[in-house]
């Protein structure tokens, strides 16, 4: 994922403690659990008993989703094991020889897997169903040992009381493990009965974890109404409000983000430890609250090791540009899950982010060999394509481009439009990238989408820019002035339109777009605050006014693009006199060209503005470099592309030619 993009997922997982309650259990002589030993969990396996088989209904699969969710997390503060992460199946299942099985993962079935893949238990539950009720049974196989070590039974309850039955067996399994010296702890009952920490309502869970099976699915609107549902059946069920918090923000409505995540901590006491910190982590990551967000994710990862603990914790490191200690934390995630498949895009995306390109290619690789369609979906695309093109490989990132736009996915195929665009300018195929940034808007206003309308036709306003297109450049600019009052145009985007205004000589949109920003301002979140500063500092230069554009530009550290704050600084430093700072600033542009993100049609110019600063000091053998690169650079555009056109003609002036 990029470092911009939102990356962070709601991922499908209630937390919760097994209860305590009436069970029955046996064991055998102290099982022992080896520290950071894993578990298994199977599916849950219905069986009705013979009394009531005529009339019971058929087996209610969304029944058993549903409590496997409230289990798996139970299993989370077992603070002796580690659950064995199920995204890691399909790739056990094709060394099984069983590439292709999506069925049930039958009891059986999970201690093979173990088995195959050196996982110390495995969990199986049952719900049974009687003349007199419901009962959940809990069996724990220990796989070393070939048997069973444990089983755990709860009363027989009604329907509605399930959740309260399945903490009862659980926490009948955890305290025979725990019990004689074993390593579980036993300690963090303070967390409650299970349907305190999760839910009492069923069909509440229900609804939750058939949203969050949609959220996995890229269903965001379906996974969105599920969980409205989910708290209007439980409105105080924090991990659903939590959830909804996420989409939220995840698709930048921040209003209803704070609302849901505030509704879903002032209930937290009912979540367990774990579900917690990692609310109070997504918020604060979503608020743009590095420091917070990286010491709970860290706090996470070191409490509750897993493989994505560690990615989460990874990923905030990445996203505050730390990238050596992003990198040891994505590598522990793979070492703990080699099939954990956004760990390996995150150890590329860091290495894009430091110029290692063909490190970069070969982590894509990695996440290619565990999932052959993830370089194809979302910007993941964009970035992989991005880390091609920087090594030359301008066919193969032209093929990986135009396959995701066959994609079913209406967003993924505006996205694959875009980096289309992106890579036409980088060739100066002005025409071309006019028409993929055109269709790309098209497709976002399809869906709809704002925000990503907004983008396109940014990027196509800078196309026909390039091409001396002025005309059209304002007219869609001026589109994109009227989209911008959607509240999902945060204050980084709503900075980009200001400095796109400025670039197109609109000073007073300039001003409208900075009094639209500045209530957007969240004054804790870095990128927010360096978004007014750049927008500010657009302004300033917009009137004349280089030192204080300068004095604003020096809060734009946390602005998450790179090339808008150093092109304004170059105009900035020039306009005040200061042309050796100019180039220095230009020469750093150059150095570090970015692929695929706002600012990469100004950063291709930059060759151009260079060559006539180092010509206003007599440098003409340094000119002349720089207009040659700019004929290299662009060798693909047709010759009456204005900046080509203008490098041959200085070259020329030149060298007599």
């Amino acid at each position: 994922m990029s470092r911009w993009t939102r990356g962070i997922a709601v991922l499908g997982a209630l937390g919760a403690l097994g209860a305590s309650g009436a069970f029955t259990a046996c064991a055998s002589r102290d099982p022992g659990v080896a520290d950071m030993d894993q578990l298994l969990l199977a599916d849950v396996a219905e069986v009705t008993e013979a009394s009531v088989a005529a009339a019971a209904d058929t087996a209610d699969a969304a029944l058993g989703r549903a409590l496997l969710t409230a289990a798996s997390t139970a299993l989370r503060q077992w603070s002796g094991v580690r659950p064995y992460p199920r995204a890691r199946l399909p790739f056990v299942y094709r060394l099984m020889g069983r590439d292709g099985d999506e069925g049930t993962l039958s009891y059986d079935v999970a201690r093979e897997v173990a088995e195959r893949d050196h996982v110390r238990w495995v969990l199986g539950l049952w719900l049974a169903r009687g003349d007199q009720g419901w009962r959940v049974t809990a069996r724990l196989t220990d796989v070393r040992l070939h048997r069973e070590v444990a089983a755990s039974e709860s009363p027989t309850v009604q329907r509605a009381a399930l959740v309260g039955a399945l903490g009862d067996a659980l926490d009948g399994v955890r305290r025979v493990l725990g019990g004689r010296g074993g390593a579980i702890d036993i300690g963090r009952a303070e967390a409650g009965p299970l349907p305190r920490v999760t839910t009492a309502s069923l069909e509440a869970l229900r609804s939750y974890d058939a949203g969050s099976r949609a959220w996995r699915a890229g269903d965001y609107a379906r996974a969105r109404d599920l969980w409205l549902r989910a708290v209007d059946l439980d409105s105080a069920f924090s991990m659903a409000l939590g959830a909804l918090g996420s989409y939220y923000f995840y698709n930048h409505e921040r209003a209803p983000g704070e609302r849901y995540y505030a509704a879903a901590l002032a209930h937290s006491e009912r979540l367990t430890d774990y579900e917690r910190l990692r609310l109070r982590a997504q918020r604060a990551a979503y608020r743009g609250e590095t420091d917070t967000a990286i010491a709970l994710s860290g706090a996470i990862a070191r409490r509750y090791p897993s493989a994505a603990a560690w990615y989460d914790y990874g990923t905030g490191l990445m996203r505050a540009d730390r990238d050596e200690a992003a990198l040891a934390a994505l590598r522990q995630a793979v070492v703990l899950d080699s099939s954990l498949v956004n760990a390996w895009i995150n150890i590329a995306t860091t290495y894009k982010g430091m110029g290692r390109f063909d490190d970069a290619v070969r982590a894509y690789a990695r996440a290619d060999a565990v999932d052959s369609t993830v370089l194809y979906r979302g910007n993941v695309n964009t970035e992989y394509g991005g880390a091609l093109v920087h090594l030359g490989r301008m066919a193969q990132a032209e093929s990986a481009f135009r396959r995701m736009t066959e994609s079913a996915r209406v967003a993924d195929r505006a996205l694959a439009l875009r980096s289309l665009g992106y890579l036409a300018v980088w060739d100066g195929r002005l025409d071309e990238a006019a028409d993929a940034f055109r269709r790309a808007a098209e497709a976002a206003a399809q869906i709809p989408s704002p925000l990503g309308e907004g983008r396109s036709r940014l990027l196509l306003a800078g196309a026909y820019r390039l091409a001396g297109r002025l005309p059209e450049a304002d007219s869609q600019i001026t589109r994109v002035l009227a989209l911008a009052r959607d509240p999902t145009f945060e204050p980084v985007m709503l900075a980009l339109i200001a400095y796109d205004c400025g670039r197109q000589g609109r000073s007073a949109a300039v001003d409208t777009v900075l009094a639209l920003l500045r209530p957007r301002v969240n004054p804790a979140n870095r990128a927010d605050v360096a978004a007014a500063a750049l927008a500010e500092a657009t302004s300033q230069l917009e009137r004349r006014r280089p030192d204080d554009a300068l004095a604003a530009l020096q809060r734009t550290g946390g602005f998450p693009f790179f090339v808008p704050p150093r092109m304004l600084a170059a105009a900035a430093l020039e306009a005040s006199g200061r042309p050796d700072s100019a180039r220095a600033v230009l020469r750093d542009v150059i150095e570090r060209r970015p692929f695929g993100s706002e600012g990469q049609d100004d950063a291709l110019r930059a060759p151009l503005l260079l060559g006539d600063l180092l010509l206003q000091v007599g440098d003409t053998t340094g000119a002349a470099r720089q207009y040659r690169a700019v004929l290299t650079q662009w060798r693909s555009a047709p010759r009456d592309f204005p900046d080509l056109a203008a490098a041959r003609a200085k070259l020329a002036e030149l060298t007599g030619r």
